[in-house]
């Protein structure tokens, strides 16, 4: 019994309780602990002599190894730009081309950015001409027309 409490498989199921931990609770910390406890039971399989205080100290060198190289690694890579315009509204489509689908006359005119139609101040330009959007006020994108030469 001794074999199964301080061997390989003990380790393999605390790596895989604390990935489904990992699962529900916030955060990162758990994936690195159960990396740790996994590669443990590898070590733990490779070398069957260790005794049980062997694998913990291993465990607790391993946790804390991984867990400082998975931070330094994180962070070091620039984060996902997804959902990095989430929540900012119209803020969102400064410096956006967008088409006209309403004349803008007198100033005032109509916009389509995605599938939603934006109020646009600016100077005046027919549907489907190319703007740009260089402020917001409000719910209000303010544009300017972009010179055809630019593409």
């Amino acid at each position: 019994m001794d074999d199964f409490w301080f061997g390989p498989w003990m380790w393999f199921i605390i790596a895989l309780l604390l990935l489904i931990v990992e699962m529900v609770a916030p955060g990162v910390l758990f994936l690195w602990i159960a990396i740790a406890a996994g590669a443990t039971g590898l070590l733990t399989l490779q070398l069957p002599f260790l005794s049980p205080e062997m694998q913990g100290a291993a465990f607790a060198v391993l946790a804390v190894l991984v867990t400082w190289a998975g931070r330094r690694y994180f962070r070091a890579r620039p984060k996902d730009e997804d959902g990095a315009l989430l929540n900012r509204g119209p803020r969102a489509y400064v410096g956006r081309r967008l088409v006209v689908t309403g004349d803008i006359v007198n100033g005032v005119g109509r916009v389509k950015a995605g599938d939603t139609v934006w109020t646009a101040h600016g100077d005046d330009a027919p549907q489907g001409a190319v703007v740009e959007v260089w402020d917001v006020d409000g719910i209000v994108l303010k544009v300017r027309p972009v010179d055809s030469d630019q593409g």
